[in-house]
């Protein structure tokens, strides 16, 4: 690299104005020159030195040439040259006027200047001192070059070494970065490991417990499924012992003609109902699912046949003593006509039945049947007939699930008597609130709102403590404060129907559905919502309750829902009917809403729309009312029929069928002259349903199933 910077100086040197210039260092150019300066022409006169400024080299090498021939002169020459230069060095300055420059014989000699000598001893010094300036420069150049070439030598080698130590310290550094990131990532390591092997162990051991929970449950469940299994096949050796004790005591009466179509009648219908819950049994015996509904429903079959066999027994036992008394009366001569007139009497004793009883047809004892949440028929409802002039209000099974319901409800009554006190006063009050407040807010906002006052009022019945207003409430504080609570709810949702539902129809569905989600999880809250609603509006039983006897116009329009205003006066008839039809719509409602999606549930509805089509039939068996009856059934089929159709299918379509052709023709027969409105939007609705193939639509406002999901 340094020799390269030098080549380059001297190049640059050498293209300079003085560097393009000739020099030669030798002396003998000097004395060639000299020598021709030696030797000019012969002058006639000296010239004037002022004259002349340079003598002309050309003239001088012809004499030059001359000389040269001549060894000798050669020889004085250069003898001269050397007293010459010897002269020069000692004097310091040439003496011209001494100086004789030797020529040949035959030429004269030359006269020169005293300036001559001096200049040329001027040149060379010139040149003597050019030269030492010539070799000073170079070597001060020659020096700069080695010293900017060690300058440039030692700070290459000082960054070569200064890179080196970088490379040293960075390599240091990265190795040192990488021994920490490979502590740190065994570290990391170490750590999840051991995190992975920690939470490896606690899933092993959550999976042991959900396993051993499982097995507990699935012992459990097989416990109870054994229990219940036994519980039904019990229930069916007694349902098939009563059945047989029946048969055997039919022919212990003495009067068979008189019990042979009660028994037959009895033990038909227990046949049937002991068949279909085999079939039942064993059909989920193989499913292996046991239905919770299915105990209780051979229970009332058992408790049934109980009955009917006690009911058959003081019969026959009755109709003995009978026809003993008889016997002995007519063994008497002379108490004949004491004797004929007890008959009577014991005849009349016999006869059916009080204008305040209800009593099924004989199409209804006909066709018998046991239906889920009905109970079944006792001896004091079922052993006496209609008079021919008499007219039925209500199916005879019907009659004693209303019966039922009511004296669950009084009881009921009875028990949250305990809150009236005025020590459980403020608790009773908390309670309402708690109650009222989500119940009355209920409306189809979205899934989400049904869901919240859902949980509410679970989370109430359940014990949890809810929040009402600033503090917070319980039922664990108090033995009924829960069964009050039931009770509660279940007159609020009735209390809807009446005024909210029958202004507005299409609030009935959200009602509803929060309803079917609150029975789902408390059945007995279901019996008491039917209390209240059959109480208030007795048309959903069906029933339409006779006037007893001795009762007031008062007393009796409110027992067929009337109500009486501050002033003493009835609501009018369009109000009652309005009412009613809230009630009914709400009822349908129910039948119809799908249930909620609820955790540890079947999902099964509790009072589904089988009761819509057991509705129908009962008010179709019995003798219509005005307005009331076409309001009902409009109100029924309209909220329920697509329902209807689409479980039943060809049968509702028959049914509806039987409706225009048998019982229509009913109707109008009781219409009101200035009643027929109800009438006529029933007819109505029902040729639309005819010119649409029987099929109905889903009725305003109606919520499908997804409709929970929704927020």
């Amino acid at each position: 690299m340094s020799t390269s910077r030098n080549s380059d100086i001297v190049v640059c040197l050498k293209n300079t104005p003085k560097g393009r210039l000739n020099y030669d260092r030798s002396r003998h150019v000097t004395k060639k020159f000299l020598d021709q300066c030696s030797s000019p022409p012969e002058l006639k006169h000296l010239h004037d030195e002022s004259k002349y400024r340079y003598i002309n080299p050309n003239y001088q090498r012809k004499n030059q040439q001359q000389l040269k021939e001549k060894g000798d002169e050669e020889k004085q020459e250069k003898s001269e040259e050397s007293s010459y230069d010897d002269s020069c060095e000692d004097s310091g300055s040439l003496d011209f006027e001494k100086l004789r420059i030797k020529t040949s014989p035959c030429k004269p000699a030359l006269a020169v200047s005293p300036d001559f000598a001096r200049s040329v001893k001027a040149i060379k010094e010139y040149e003597h001192q050019y030269d030492n300036r010539v070799k000073d420069a170079l070597e001060k150049k020659a020096k700069e070059f080695q010293t900017h070439s060690s300058e440039l030598q030692q700070k290459a080698q000082k960054q070569l070494k200064d890179l080196e130590r970088k490379n040293i310290m960075k390599a240091l550094q990265v190795q040192e970065t990488t021994l920490l990131q490979h502590k740190k990532g065994t570290d990391e390591s170490a750590k999840v490991q051991l995190k992975m092997q920690e939470d490896h162990r606690k899933h092993a051991q959550m999976l042991e417990r959900k396993h051993e929970k499982i097995q507990e449950e699935i012992r459990k469940k097989e416990q109870e499924k054994k229990e219940r299994e036994d519980k039904l096949k019990q229930l069916l050796t007694d349902l098939n012992t009563v059945q047989s004790r029946i048969l055997t005591i039919q022919p212990k009466c003495a009067v068979q003609n008189k019990l042979a179509d009660q028994c037959k009648l009895i033990v038909e219908r227990i046949r049937k109902t002991t068949t279909d819950l085999e079939n039942h049994i064993i059909h989920e015996l193989q499913s292996g699912e046991i239905n919770q509904s299915l105990p209780d429903k051979l229970k009332e079959a058992v408790m049934f046949a109980l009955n009917a066999y006690e009911a058959i027994s003081k019969r026959i036992e009755e109709e003995n003593r009978k026809i003993e008394e008889e016997k002995a009366k007519a063994a008497a001569a002379a108490e004949a006509k004491r004797l004929e007139e007890q008959a009577k009497a014991a005849a009349a004793a016999a006869a059916p039945v009080a204008t305040s009883t209800p009593i099924p047809s004989s199409s209804d004892k006909n066709n018998p049947s046991l239906t889920p949440g009905i109970s079944p028929v006792t001896e004091a409802s079922g052993a006496t007939q209609l008079a021919e002039h008499e007219i039925q209000c209500v199916d005879i099974d019907a009659f004693q699930w209303y019966t039922k319901l009511q004296d669950n409800m009084k009881k009921t009554e009875e028990l949250i008597k305990a809150l009236s006190s005025p020590e459980s006063k403020k608790l009773k009050f908390d309670l309402q609130k708690a109650v009222n407040t989500p119940i009355n807010a209920i409306s189809q906002v979205s899934g989400e709102h049904m869901r919240e006052k859902l949980k509410r009022l679970l989370d109430l019945m359940s014990g949890k403590s809810v929040e009402v207003g600033s503090k917070r409430v319980s039922v664990g504080v108090h033995p009924q404060a829960l069964t009050f609570c039931k009770y509660l709810a279940a007159k609020m949702f009735v209390k809807k129907g009446d005024e909210q539902v029958s202004s507005k129809h299409e609030t009935a569905f959200a009602t509803a559905m929060v309803f079917v989600g609150l029975w789902m999880e408390h059945p007995d809250i279901g019996e008491l919502f039917l209390g209240h609603l059959h109480s208030a509006c007795p048309y959903t039983v069906p029933y339409y309750i006779p006037r007893q006897e001795g009762q007031s116009s008062e007393d009796y329009r409110k027992a067929l829902g009337y109500r009486y205003n501050s002033d003493g006066s009835v609501e009018k008839h369009d109000q009652f009917l309005k009412r009613m039809s809230g009630m009914m719509r709400l009822y349908a409602a129910i039948l119809v809403a799908p249930p909620p999606p609820l955790r540890g549930t079947t999902n099964s509805h509790p009072y589904g729309v089988e009761n819509a089509w057991i509705w129908l039939s009962r008010v179709m068996n019995i003798y219509p009312h005005p307005d009331i009856t076409a309001t009902m059934i409009y109100d029924m089929l309209h909220v329920a029929g697509n329902a209807l159709y689409t479980r039943y299918g060809k049968q509702f379509q028959k049914l509806l069928y039987m409706l225009i052709k048998e019982y229509l023709p009913k109707l109008k027969q009781v219409a009101t002259a200035s009643g027929g409105g109800p009438l006529t939007r029933l007819e109505t609705f029902l040729e639309t349903c005819l010119k649409h193939n029987r099929q109905i639509p889903h009725p305003e406002g109606f919520l499908q199933a997804d409709f929970w999901l929704s927020s």
